[in-house]
């Protein structure tokens, strides 16, 4: 499990965690960078399922290519 923080992070991200199958097991759109310049105040995001790969786009990104869980990624 792998959660995200965004500390240093400039733009919104969508992050989207694999399995090792490369099956999608959670997303999160449009996580907000944190604004704090202390990393220990920065919270974290998702990581809440077993994953072997995760992803990070551009906020918005996965809603546009329809990226949800069960999806399948190639690559």
């Amino acid at each position: 499990r792998y959660p995200y923080w965004m500390f240093q992070v400039r733009i919104p991200l969508d992050i989207i965690w694999l399995d090792r199958s490369k099956t999608v097991v959670e997303v999160l759109e449009n996580v907000p960078p944190c604004p704090s310049t202390k990393a220990s105040e920065c919270p974290s995001h998702g990581g809440t399922q077993d994953a072997q790969f995760v992803l990070e786009l551009a906020a918005g990104q996965a809603r546009k290519y329809g990226i949800q869980v069960g999806a399948k990624v190639d690559f």
